[in-house]
């Protein structure tokens, strides 16, 4: 995915993005096994990721990540798998 995009926290996910694709930098917290991990944001917020696919995300406790995806609520990103 190319390009420049909106880096946000969890309080401007909650406030609100207008922008289709966001960037969230934070610290892994949990994740599910499946599809979905927690993200402490760098505000101290905690934000739902979902849609990780579960054949190429590594999951290592309090690993910090850069999440490209979709806002779709005031809690949560949905990973773009185009990245």
């Amino acid at each position: 995915m190319d390009g420049a995009f909106e880096r946000i926290n969890a309080s401007i996910l909650k406030r609100g993005s207008n922008s289709q694709v966001i960037s969230l930098i934070g610290r892994v917290v949990d994740f599910d096994g499946v599809s979905t991990a927690t993200v402490a944001a760098s505000d101290g917020g905690m934000v739902q990721v979902t849609n990780i696919d579960v054949g190429t995300f590594n999951y290592i406790p309090n690993m910090i990540a850069e999440i490209m995806g979709s806002p779709i609520s005031e809690n949560m990103i949905q990973v773009s798998l185009e990245c």
